[in-house]
């Protein structure tokens, strides 16, 4: 039984879903896109990019099982790593074995762009290149 100010509601189950928000925003554009192509939860929002560009940043499993996930539904996965991946790590050489999977390794990303209507891209930089180079995107995880 669940009792508030204006009503009473009996129920066998509850889910409780307050939401969470791991980090503050680190990158330029990330708090301004957040929830309109800035995402932290692959599995809430995966099937919204279907047939669309993503970018995925980082190298933590849970950066690695957002990026398998999102195989699933997007045209092209660029996932973005600032340093190679180990060969003998059997999730990012799963993740890697996808056609839809660009890594871009030795890579940051530096803005995320858009306009009213959400992301329309980031910028990345690769340490071996002068400048900053433009990739479009629709959705940023």
């Amino acid at each position: 039984t669940i009792y508030t100010p204006d009503l009473t509601i009996n129920a066998k189950s509850l889910v409780l879903a307050t939401g969470a928000l791991g980090r503050k925003p680190t990158f330029k554009g990330e708090a301004e896109y957040l929830g309109k192509g800035v995402s932290y939860c692959a599995t809430c929002d995966g099937a919204f990019y279907q047939q669309s560009p993503v970018a995925v940043v980082g190298t933590t499993p849970e950066a690695m099982g957002e990026a398998e996930f999102l195989t699933k539904f997007a045209s092209t996965v660029h996932w973005i790593t600032r340093s190679p991946i180990d060969p003998n790590d059997a999730n990012a050489q799963q993740l890697l074995s996808h056609d839809n999977v660009k890594h871009w390794v030795n890579t940051r990303m530096t803005v995320i762009e858009g306009d009213a209507s959400g992301v329309t891209g980031i910028k990345i930089k690769q340490k071996t290149e002068e400048e900053e180079e433009h990739l479009e995107t629709e959705g940023v995880f």
